[in-house]
């Protein structure tokens, strides 16, 4: 797990774990555009790719292999688009097999349909890293929290990365409840 103040501290991170000068990031458009400004700020040569019928980045495996990272964003902002379970981990194991580095950031799955959630596999995986964001799902925007889950290796590196005391008591202790608060969550997705 990779606390962060909210997504935009973990994309950074990220970005700064993955690309060094020149390295290609695909970005599908559209999408959210800290996507594009932190791998920019990072070194990296943006890419933007267009998204297909199904939802999914149009990427063929030979983009995928001369590239060093792909943002996707599911459900996706700001379009709303849900991408499957079985599509996400589909696209991850293409990624694992050109050794690029994957981000899915999930900061609205849990206003959708959190069972497509890919990040059971992160911590399994070598490239896929998958993030999270209170902002969102609990409507705090000040509060600046989001984590990410990934493998232990990765998870040092971008603990190591990050600057001290990013994240504050006060946002600490609200995300501790935060997480526990299961009905909250039911009822936003009614809604």
């Amino acid at each position: 797990i990779v606390p962060g103040n909210g997504s935009s501290e973990l994309i950074r991170l990220y970005a700064e774990a993955c690309l060094e000068e020149g390295d290609v990031a695909i970005v599908p458009a559209p999408s959210f555009g800290e996507y594009s400004n932190q791998s920019m700020l990072a070194g990296g040569t943006v890419k933007k790719v267009g998204i297909c019928e199904d939802g999914l980045p149009q990427v063929s495996d030979s983009q995928l292999q001369s590239a060093k990272l792909l943002f996707l964003c599911n459900p996706n902002n700001p379009t709303g688009r849900l991408l499957s379970f079985r599509q996400v981990s589909d696209l991850a194991e293409r990624c694992e097999r050109a050794e690029t580095f994957l981000l899915v950031d999930e900061a609205f799955i849990e206003l959708s349909e959190p069972k497509e959630s890919v990040a059971a596999l992160a911590p399994k995986m070598e490239y896929l890293f998958v993030m999270r964001s209170l902002t969102k799902s609990f409507g705090v925007p000040g509060l600046r929290l989001g984590f990410g889950v990934t493998n232990g290796m990765m998870a040092r590196i971008m603990n190591l990365a990050r600057i001290p005391w990013s994240i504050g008591s006060l946002a600490a202790a609200a995300g501790e409840y935060l997480l526990g608060c299961d009905a909250h969550l039911m009822r936003s997705r009614q809604i």
